[in-house]
């Protein structure tokens, strides 16, 4: 085998690249989940859920919930995952340094130059404003918090065409959670897991049955670098079920946010779709139906 052969088939073989980095960011600077308060422990029940997902496909993987990480090198990162929440900018109950505007505006730069992005259940609810414009962190996560209710039980689908690693999943899983309810949804996010809301409570589920479909998962594009958000992960049991795990797998390692990146690393050139913007080039991800607006698509689910 020469060496031209040899290099490809490495390249090919392994889920993740020697010396990945990934950012595991979890400061709270509103409300602090439980899952993410460190309880005198080095790493919280996410960070080290997190921690042994990544680390398990390759990544090193750094925790924090200091807001300066974000002033320094941030290119030393391959993948950045976010379980937030609140005004970033201050400081918070966690006594950890907030992060600052150039922090900030170098994280966005960074996910729209190629480097993944993941966001985990409260991640949509950080920089969220009671007035004025969506915040340009919101528009890079696809969609804004708006509500919650009752945490209770919900019906899981996974959306066709399935992103590649959920046709794993069996039928319509059933799962305990708190669910998100969401305002100024990105008309070009890929829903790739909905909420069915017909067989919800009357009380408890009303605010989300507006859609016979609700978003509880989705990927989209911020410039050149991919995005996943997964509504998911307040339950601590949810970490433990299959739909979560293979989710996970699907959205962050296995089929989207590294995607880009091993596509990269072995061509040279684009495909002539690329050039046509990057809906076309997507097109096999995330299926002609999106292009029509998301509320038509969840609801042609019905």
């Amino acid at each position: 085998m020469n060496v031209l052969k040899l290099a490809v088939v490495f390249l090919l073989a392994g889920p993740a690249l020697a010396a990945d980095r990934a950012l595991v960011f979890t400061k709270a600077s509103g409300y602090e989940h439980s899952i993410v308060v460190n309880k005198n422990k080095p790493l919280s029940i996410a960070e080290q859920r997190l921690k042994e997902m990544l680390e398990a496909r390759g990544f090193i993987v750094e925790a924090t919930k200091d807001g300066t990480v974000f002033d320094g090198d941030l290119t030393r990162f391959k993948m950045f995952v976010f379980f937030t929440h609140g005004d970033l900018f201050e400081a918070g109950k966690d006594g950890q340094p907030p992060m600052t505007p150039n922090g900030k505006e170098a994280l966005l730069k960074a996910v729209a130059a190629g480097t993944p992005f993941v966001g985990l259940h409260s991640a949509c609810m950080a920089f969220v404003r009671k007035d004025g414009p969506l915040d340009p962190y919101l528009a890079m996560v696809g969609g804004e918090f708006q509500a919650h209710t009752w945490t209770q039980d919900g019906t899981i689908v996974v959306v066709p065409p399935a992103l590649p690693g959920l046709e794993k999943l069996p039928g319509p899983v059933t799962v305990r959670e708190e669910w998100t309810k969401f305002r100024n949804l990105d008309p070009n996010i890929r829903v790739i897991l909905a909420l069915g809301t017909k067989n919800m409570d009357s009380v408890k589920g009303k605010a989300y049955q507006d859609l016979p479909f609700y978003p509880v998962a989705w990927v989209k594009m911020h410039g050149k670098g991919r995005v996943f958000y997964n509504s998911m992960g307040q339950e601590q049991p949810v970490w433990d079920t299959e739909l979560f795990k293979v989710t996970m797998e699907a959205g962050w390692t296995g089929h989207w946010v590294r995607q880009a990146r091993r596509r990269r690393r072995i061509c040279c050139t684009q495909s002539p779709s690329r050039r046509s913007g990057n809906r076309a080039a997507l097109s096999p991800v995330f299926g002609r139906g999106n292009l029509l607006g998301t509320r038509f698509w969840l609801a042609s689910l019905a």
